[in-house]
């Protein structure tokens, strides 16, 4: 998958390969790396896609058949859903270079419960951006529940809704003068992953991540955090606003 991510992937012919039932190649996949193979492959896709809409002049159309969707309507409502925004619009914005730390919160409403907990310095001899946030899955993709980005760890609070059973605490650490806009598979990222569970019968929940080297297991980040900060922006003003009406 990650030689050849625009190539055709069937579960069923993989695992003839290897020799194993289809439904168990799915299980240990899922087991290793948090996801499906469809799923995964998904994100490798659009790792590729994010780095030629930034190293490339190639038309969206053409970054669509290279990356191995043949309907280009279908890679740009699964780059949107899964990057953030549309595919033209990430490549001007990560052309424009719009900066990246910053705090981002979703709309969902809260009933007080939340995550939170202490993320350590992944790397005390050199400044490191660190950003973690709460995910529907193990990919880390689309706009999170909630998050927060910091520089060189520290404390974080996370609100999360009361529906939720399951969500997914993820994170990961790159040095402050890379580019947030091409996190990828690097030797220089940390990251940690965290299944929760039991958040119905808390109203805190505290976790305290552990970093870890990204390995070919892991998925690779595909939301564009940076392009979240127009939107933090507007939430905070609504937010400011309401406050001063209520006072």
């Amino acid at each position: 998958m990650r030689s050849e991510p625009a190539a055709e992937f069937s579960t069923a012919r993989c695992a003839d390969a290897l020799g194993i039932d289809a439904v168990a190649l799915v299980r240990d996949f899922r087991r290793v790396t948090g996801v499906s193979p469809m799923r995964f492959r998904c994100a490798l896709r659009m790792d590729l896609a994010k780095r030629l809409l930034v190293e490339t002049g190639g038309a969206v159309t053409d970054v669509a058949f290279t990356c191995g969707y043949s309907s280009v309507g279908t890679f740009v409502r699964s780059f949107s859903l899964m990057v953030g925004m549309p595919p033209s619009a990430f490549r001007d914005a990560a052309r424009s270079g719009m900066p990246g730390i910053a705090t981002f919160l979703s709309t969902t409403p809260f009933k007080g419960r939340c995550v939170c907990g202490t993320i350590p310095d992944p790397q005390p001899s050199r400044p490191m951006v660190v950003a973690t946030g709460l995910f529907k899955t193990a990919v880390p993709a689309g706009l999170p529940i909630a998050g927060q980005i910091l520089l060189n760890g520290g404390r974080f609070v996370l609100p999360c809704p009361s529906e939720a059973p399951v969500l997914h605490l993820l994170g990961f650490a790159v040095p402050a003068e890379a580019s947030l806009w091409r996190v990828s598979a690097s030797q220089e990222i940390h990251v940690f992953s965290k299944e929760i569970h039991g958040l119905r019968r808390r109203p805190v929940t505290v976790v305290e991540p552990r970093w870890r080297r990204l390995t070919q297991a892991d998925p690779p980040v595909v939301a564009a955090l940076p392009a979240l900060l127009d939107r933090v922006a507007k939430l905070q003003s609504e937010r400011s606003a309401a406050a001063a009406q209520h006072v």
